[in-house]
């Protein structure tokens, strides 16, 4: 595509020195379609928040209020992006998910580029005690553009200020949508929640998660918590990421002021509902069929054109010579596969 010059007014040219001044290099991600803020994970650091009584019952059972997409991660050039699944949303007009139906090569590229790399180093792919295996797994697993759907968990909380305060000298209070893995969700905050029940005074954060366990997370709104986050670097820098995985979720006592706050925040978050949280934060949004398809599309081809490529390896045969005659196939077929140069990290050159 061509790309036109844009003209300008002659007032907006006499502004173009000051504004390329304020520029920045870069755009800073919209998590939220309105002015509504998404939680940001601290670095090494901890969050007093409060989770709104907001419940809805599901199977008789009196739970959270929030949104629970499956969403699949794709890899679009250098930024991540999230495309709500819609398998098995026909009543929402879709006929089935274009992220599903490709996500299976992006499988299978990854498994043969792991069987490559295991080969060159003399490894057992199926060896998965093997750190170098696990190290391989990892690596090309992770690689992949098009991942499989997982299921995650939006809710609003809102986060208190511990020295800010409002014009009345109450607390600063400002309502966040929160969203969390369902796995990581039940390993943090269902650990937390469950000990709450029970009356246990220590929280097992280790705990093996059973994700095939049906018993519902008893809710954890209309209470206050403290979000952990901090963690031992061992000398290195602290980061988000490890600060993110760190989290540890702790109930909190509360004083009288801050019980009387809670009815506030209720009311502060009672239209953030599920609806709304779908249409508002960005990674839950809903697409059309058409331009998720058109998107499964453009980042899986090339993956296919790998598959193919790795294919002809395998059999020594690249796709040239399948149009030569049974007999110098046969002769070729004997050579030793061309080892093939290929980028993991660049497949539209493919």
């Amino acid at each position: 595509m061509k790309l036109k010059p844009r003209k300008m007014t002659e007032e907006q040219l006499n502004k173009v020195a000051e504004v390329t001044e304020k520029q920045t290099g870069g755009q800073v991600f919209k998590a939220t379609l309105d002015d509504s803020e998404m939680f940001r994970v601290p670095v090494n650091d901890t969050v007093l928040v409060y989770v709104p009584n907001h419940t809805e019952v599901v199977d008789g059972v009196e739970q959270l209020r929030m949104d629970k997409p499956f969403l699949h991660m794709v890899k679009d050039g250098n930024r991540v992006k999230y495309i709500r699944c819609t398998a098995g949303a026909e009543d929402l007009g879709y006929e089935s998910c274009p992220m599903c139906e490709n996500a299976q090569y992006h499988w299978d590229l990854a498994r043969l580029q792991i069987e490559e790399a295991c080969r060159e180093q003399h490894l057992d792919p199926a060896d998965t005690d093997s750190e170098a295996v696990k190290s391989i797994r990892s690596k090309f697993y992770g690689n992949r553009v098009l991942d499989s759907a997982n299921r995650r968990f939006t809710f609003p909380i809102v986060v208190i200020d511990r020295k800010e305060k409002d014009e009345d000298g109450s607390p600063k209070m400002t309502p966040m949508w929160y969203s969390i893995s369902e796995r990581f969700f039940k390993k943090t905050w269902g650990a937390a929640l469950k000990a709450l029940q029970a009356g246990e005074e220590v929280i097992d954060f280790e705990q093996e998660v059973d994700e095939d366990d049906p018993s519902p997370i008893p809710n954890a709104g209309g209470r206050y918590y403290e979000l952990d986050f901090t963690y031992d670097s061992k000398g290195k820098e602290h980061n988000r990421m490890q600060s993110a995985l760190n989290l540890k979720v702790f109930p909190k006592k509360t004083s009288k002021s801050l019980e009387k706050l809670a009815e506030k925040m209720d009311k502060m978050t009672e239209d953030w509902d599920v609806a709304k949280c779908a249409t508002t934060v960005v990674n839950n949004l809903f697409y059309d069929e058409e331009d998720m398809r058109a998107l499964a599309d453009e980042v899986t081809e090339p993956v296919k054109q790998r598959i193919e490529l790795y294919e002809a390896k395998v059999t020594g045969l690249t796709p040239e010579l399948e149009t030569k005659s049974e007999d110098n196939k046969a002769l070729e077929a004997n050579k030793e596969p061309e080892v093939l140069e290929i980028d993991d990290n660049d497949l539209e050159l493919l």
